[in-house]
């Protein structure tokens, strides 16, 4: 299980670091802003498999209809300043 943990932890920083880059593109056009808005869940951004020995592992991966890692932060900024607007 703490293996499981593991990979999690490294999906949920990789969650953070998409969300502040993000945070700072939001706030260098509306210095109001004081989060980000991302509609996205953690299952969007896990890949689960089951592999031996008989264990599930995650990985980062971009939520689906998103082909870049750009994309997706222009799409969080959109989404943030729209909510703050």
């Amino acid at each position: 299980m703490d293996e499981l943990w593991n990979y999690q932890e490294q999906v949920e920083q990789k969650m953070d670091e998409i969300r502040q880059k993000a945070l700072l593109r939001a706030q260098a056009i509306n210095p109001h802003v004081s989060h980000v808005v991302d509609n996205y869940t953690f299952d969007d951004y896990c890949e689960k498999t089951w592999d031996y020995p008989g264990a599930w592992y995650c990985s980062f991966r971009l939520p689906k209809g998103i082909k870049t890692e750009a994309e997706l932060i222009d799409k969080i900024v959109r989404e943030t300043l729209a909510h703050f607007n």
